[in-house]
């Protein structure tokens, strides 16, 4: 780890590691870049760290690039992270030091975070949607419409201004999801369709 010889660029105290943390928002087409360069102390970076980082985890996946920007920003801070979470306790590094000049207090770390978690709650949102729909039935209009039965035997479909023996009512995945009152089911197309006698009038 190369340290640097000048003192932590928010307080003067020493050691301190040259690490510069980045952080990074996105929305739609807008994207918007941080980065704070030391070097820092190890108070002051681990500070720095969670403070860009969180703002990274939950505005930086909201533009068509930042999917691929947010993880290079992430990986670079946990690296730096590294450099400075290795030193010693800082101390006072030059020979004057304003009273005000003093490490960062600890940050909240950053799950501690709840903007830190937008993102999961989303995605978990998401999974939870996914796996609760169920497929009903269809209203695609190219599938339904009115079956005609051939005197051969076969099934058509037809549109229900023409002659037709049954109206389609549904159209499913699977015969048993057809709604009450159905009085036959037929396969076409790789769909079940859920039909009603509709006799000419």
């Amino acid at each position: 780890m190369a340290l640097s010889t000048n003192d932590c660029a928010l307080c003067n105290h020493r050691p301190a590691a040259e690490v510069t943390f980045r952080g990074h928002r996105g929305f739609i087409i807008y994207t918007q870049f941080y980065s704070k360069q030391g070097p820092f102390c190890r108070d002051c970076g681990v500070a720095t760290f969670r403070d860009l980082t969180s703002l990274t985890l939950a505005f930086g996946w909201w533009s068509l690039f930042s999917i691929f920007i947010a993880p290079v920003v992430l990986v670079r801070n946990l690296i730096g992270l590294t450099k400075v979470a290795k030193l010693a306790a800082p101390e006072g590094g030059s020979d004057f030091i304003a009273p005000n000049m003093r490490p960062l207090p600890p940050a909240k770390p950053v799950f501690a975070r709840p903007l830190s978690w937008i993102v999961p709650a989303v995605l978990a949102v998401l999974v939870a949607l996914a796996l609760s729909y169920t497929p009903g039935p269809g209203t695609d209009p190219q599938l339904q419409g009115c079956l005609t039965r051939t005197r051969f035997g076969g099934d058509k479909l037809v549109s229900c201004t023409q002659r037709h023996q049954f109206r389609v009512t549904a159209v499913v995945s699977d015969w048993s999801m057809c709604p009450a009152g159905t009085q036959e089911h037929v396969e076409l197309l790789g769909k079940f369709r859920c039909l009603v006698a509709d006799p000419p009038r």
